[in-house]
């Protein structure tokens, strides 16, 4: 198993420069945080946006790994959430997002997983109370600093999860259709010892309303992207939209939103849309 050191975090980690001139691979070791909802995609088919902590370079960093073809790529190589994983991975230089790389996901190799949320804390909590949400949209808001002023990456202390509001999804586009459709019914490299399976389309739309630790915080409202809540969603098919709902909003409101879970929240914007943030999972501080 891959142990934490000492974390070399620099004066600013959660601001880095990315080495865009690089267009060779090189081997990376990355413990995953984020695994957002599959999306349709025109050029990909339909990919997951994967992030989480650069372990093993000279600063410990937030990176975005895209695309990743996860459903797609063989079980051995399908990862979970906290599984540290090795691979080849080169900057974006279509992403202007520092975090942003592109994985060579056929020789991605699991590393293991942790288990426990202490096994966990070590390399999460020197990323923690770097930024508010408000202090990212105060930093957004600032002309001089431009889209490099401020993480598309992020930690935040949730201080009150004001409400979960839980919708039926209003469906895909007619090119997001078809994106699906063609995905489907191409052979796909990395998943010839799988029957192929079409992504369907979300039963919800689910929102955080939040209030983070700024003080002067009065309330964000962000979709919520968690693979997670998709799986949720997916397992309470039988039950109607009424009970559905009910539990969704239970499991955060109730559980791992409660102030004695110590929560935070991961947060990252989208590439087209910058300022754009949205929640991408929970992580519970609590167990130190």
């Amino acid at each position: 198993m891959f142990e934490p050191s000492l974390f070399d975090l620099g004066d600013d980690h959660s601001l880095y420069e990315k080495d865009r001139a690089t267009r060779g691979f090189k081997t990376a070791q990355v413990l995953i945080t984020v695994k957002a909802t599959p999306q349709p995609s025109e050029k990909y088919g339909d990919t997951v946006c994967v992030a989480g902590i650069w372990v093993d370079g000279d600063v410990k960093k937030w990176i975005r790994l895209y695309p990743v073809p996860f459903r797609s790529l063989s079980e051995l190589n399908q990862f979970q959430k906290y599984e540290l994983v090795e691979v080849p991975i080169m900057p974006n230089s279509s992403d202007f997002r520092s975090e942003s790389y592109k994985p060579d996901n056929g020789v991605l190799k699991k590393l293991g997983r942790l288990e426990k949320w202490s096994e966990r804390h070590p390399y999460l909590t020197p990323f923690i109370g770097k930024w508010t949400m408000c202090s990212i949209a105060a930093a957004m808001r600032d002309s001089t600093t431009g889209a490099a002023g401020y993480p598309s990456l992020a930690l935040i202390k949730l201080r009150e999860l004001v409400d979960v509001e839980v919708t039926p999804f209003e469906g895909w586009s007619d090119t997001q259709r078809r994106s699906v459709e063609n995905s489907y019914h191409q052979v796909d490299l990395f998943s010839l010892d799988r029957e192929p399976v079409k992504l369907e389309e979300p039963r919800f739309k689910v929102k955080f309303r939040y209030r983070c630790a700024d003080p002067g915080c009065k309330e964000h409202l962000q979709s919520f992207l968690d693979w997670e809540v998709e799986m949720l969603s997916r397992n309470l098919r039988h039950d109607s939209e009424t009970e559905a709902i009910r539990k969704i909003r239970s499991k955060y409101l109730d559980s791992l939103c409660l102030p004695s879970a110590d929560p935070y929240l991961f947060v990252g914007n989208i590439k087209a849309t910058p300022r754009a943030f949205n929640v991408l999972g929970v992580y519970r501080g609590a167990g130190r």
